[in-house]
């Protein structure tokens, strides 16, 4: 009785065409009976051989070994999604960034010589490992200007603020 049963099985091919490259794949596969994909509108799992209906996309398909076999799918390796090889990130495609673009860089140097000017802290806050971590997390590109090239800008910007103010005194400046 018991070979009457698995006859019919072994009888039963899973078939699964060398086109179709997704990782879901391995555990689907079509019906093939004496050498002929029986069709094309069903798969079967190779595991437990449920049969499910195939649209055309394995969206469907994915949730069945992740849900009903997920010991399987650890002794495999993985499975489904999260496995094997992955679509390439852009920014991998794209050359190593070395930093801002000089107007922006430029840019945030000159804030943060406004922000040691307005709010009377050392130069060398700078150098401080917190300052350095939080201006890391808001722009991780973004090289912190050296202690001469502050020096400079506080320079230039003490001289534009002199001049300014002496506009003002004048009249020139409103």
């Amino acid at each position: 009785m018991a070979a009457s049963t698995t006859a019919p099985e072994e009888e039963i091919d899973i078939y699964t065409p060398d086109h179709l490259k997704s990782n879901v794949w391995r555990y689907f596969g079509f019906e093939k009976i004496q050498g002929k994909i029986t069709g094309k509108d069903k798969v079967t799992c190779r595991i437990c051989r449920t049969k499910l209906k195939y649209h055309g996309t394995t969206s469907n398909l994915r949730a069945h070994p992740s849900t009903l076999h997920p010991g399987k799918l650890e002794v495999d390796g993985g499975g489904g999604e999260g496995s094997g090889p992955r679509q390439a990130r852009i920014d991998s495609m794209l050359p190593p960034s070395r930093g801002l673009p000089y107007a922006r860089q430029n840019r945030a140097a000159d804030l943060l010589t406004r922000f040691v000017c307005e709010d009377m802290r050392p130069i060398n806050v700078i150098y401080g490992s917190g300052f350095q971590a939080f201006v890391h997390e808001l722009e991780p590109r973004f090289k912190i200007p050296c202690f001469r090239t502050i020096s400079g800008k506080i320079t230039k910007l003490y001289d534009t603020t002199k001049d300014d103010i002496r506009g003002m005194l004048r009249g020139e400046k409103l």
